[in-house]
């Protein structure tokens, strides 16, 4: 958090720049004493709420700064110094009907191997829009929206994203820009706000890049609509994937290389998401107030 603060404190602050709300949730970690120590020309204020996960967290944020255009940051992101310039230019030029979202690279202590960075998400590698075509889904660490859209939309989903009770740890922004879209907003790509993802090591490994295809299998599969169509409680074409996927572990762990056994579990890992995340669709543990 350190990092992040002080990378704003040396950004472009545009003129309708109000501050930056942090929200600790959960347990007190001290972050406190990190925004008291913050230069007073940031306009650093602490918020904290006892409920746990982070949609929580985001929704008593957005509650705060009605009619206002909301920047989302994590912790451990670090501010271009012309970021909020280029995302306040953006809403001025269009102050209805949009949310909007930047590239952002990385700052990696290890770099992962080149193999590797075809099963990395795109939080571990960086990532940029080429053909700048709007209604894109954009990270949750670097985009932005008015919070009277967020509001009209309904908040975020807290029974989703990290720490939800679901164990839906991904996917809250994604599912919330979803339903802006569908309310008739578009999102608008703005490449002059780069924020940059510090990643360790541990989250840039080859098992915990088969631990977030199995996360991201879940969020999938929780997100998407439940097939009428049914096998087992599964949608066939799910049933015919997580078989061929089980068995190609298998078959690479007999015949394969080490690359080859690689891609398989990751894919395999993805499938049991996939599994996983529809039963708890099926079962309703991913009900978000109506929103899904």
């Amino acid at each position: 958090m350190e990092r992040t603060l002080a990378s704003l404190a040396t950004a472009e602050l545009p003129p309708s720049y109000a501050g930056v709300l942090v929200v600790e949730n959960g347990e007190r970690g001290g972050a406190s004493r990190v925004v008291a120590a913050c230069p007073p020309s940031i306009r650093a204020e602490y918020l904290h709420i006892p409920r746990r996960g982070k949609c929580a967290a985001l929704n008593a944020a957005v509650g705060r700064t009605s009619g206002s255009l909301v920047v989302f940051a994590d912790d451990d992101v670090r501010f271009d110094r012309g970021t909020l310039v280029a995302y306040a230019a953006a809403a001025q030029q269009d102050p209805s009907g949009a949310y909007f979202g930047g590239p952002f690279g990385v700052d990696c202590e290890v770099p992962p191997p080149d193999w590797l960075r075809d099963y990395l998400p795109a939080s571990a590698v960086g990532w940029e829009l080429a053909d700048g075509r709007e209604g894109h889904t954009f990270i949750g660490f670097n985009w932005a929206a008015f919070a009277d859209d967020i509001l009209a939309a309904g908040g975020f989903c807290e029974r989703i994203g990290p720490g939800a009770q679901t164990g839906c740890s991904v996917g809250d922004e994604t599912e919330l820009q979803r339903r802006l879209r569908a309310r008739g907003l578009r999102g608008r790509y703005v490449p002059e706000a780069r924020v940059f993802h510090f990643v360790p090591p541990e989250r840039c490994s080859p098992e915990w890049a088969i631990e977030r295809a199995y996360r991201s299998g879940i969020a999938s599969a929780m997100l998407r609509s439940l097939a009428r169509k049914r096998v087992l409680g599964y949608p066939p074409w799910l049933v015919r994937r997580a078989a061929a996927d089980a068995l190609r572990v298998a078959y690479a762990t007999l015949f394969g290389d080490a690359h080859t056994s690689y891609a398989a579990r990751f894919a395999w890992a993805k499938s049991r998401g996939r599994l996983v995340g529809t039963a708890r669709r099926r079962a309703g543990e991913s009900q978000c107030d109506n929103h899904l």
